[in-house]
């Protein structure tokens, strides 16, 4: 039997809609990582990206009926909980002060996103609660402001073992199988009328009907 470990993989994200693009790739992450917990952590108000068409009550929902029946995955509503602009290093903070000292937290990326990652609320200080893990191939760093290739410099190790031998404060590049699904694409079959089967589950296919989000009825 394993032991629990006490490592977090987390991924947050306005979640609007949860879709197998989000479930499938964090888990396949938690699996190279050796994590037992998954936590998705909806955004109330996302600092750089438009506002989410469904309310922070029905994106929870929709994330519990996709999680159900999945004990590694849970469900974090502190940023709705604590209002104002979901910044991700007030997040990052209390939930490494709730954890185990031993405990490591991944925080997962889209390449996209870390890109942009010198727009963020004090990005710098985000390693010194977590490991930031890229869901992406090794790519030319020139692609990368001078900001980013300057950390890392300082911080990127080349594999999983590497880091984890380190308790916070790397970044490593995680090789997953592409899951070409897009929210925005989601939304715009929805909008059409028709059931995105096989996109996400169906548990959440049908809360959206009965709901009548994204258009749907329209």
């Amino acid at each position: 039997m394993t032991m629990n470990t006490g490592h977090v993989l987390v991924m947050g994200g306005t979640f609007d809609p949860v879709h197998f693009g989000h479930t499938r790739l964090a888990q396949q992450a938690a699996d190279k990582l050796d994590v037992e917990e998954i936590r998705l952590i909806p955004s109330l108000t996302p600092p750089h990206r438009a506002q989410p068409c469904a309310t922070a009550q029905q994106r929870l929902e929709m994330l519990n009926l996709a999680v159900a029946g999945k004990p590694t995955f849970k469900v974090d509503h502190c940023e709705i909980q604590r209002g104002g602009i979901s910044f991700s290093i007030d997040t990052l903070r209390t939930l490494r002060g709730q954890l185990p000292g031993t405990g490591r937290i991944y925080f997962l990326m889209g390449y996209d996103a870390y890109q942009k990652l010198p727009e963020w609320k004090r990005w710098q200080g985000l390693l010194d609660y977590v490991h930031i893990v890229i869901l992406a191939r090794t790519v030319n760093a020139y692609n990368l402001s001078a900001p980013m290739r300057d950390l890392e410099a300082r911080c990127k190790v080349d594999d999983v073992e590497t880091l984890q031998g380190w308790d916070y404060g790397r970044i490593a590049y995680l090789d997953v199988d592409a899951i070409e699904i897009s929210a925005s694409a989601i939304r715009e079959i929805l909008k059409s009328g028709d059931r995105p089967t096989g996109l996400m589950a169906d548990e959440v296919i049908d809360y959206i009907f009965n709901e009548s989000l994204y258009g749907v009825g329209i």
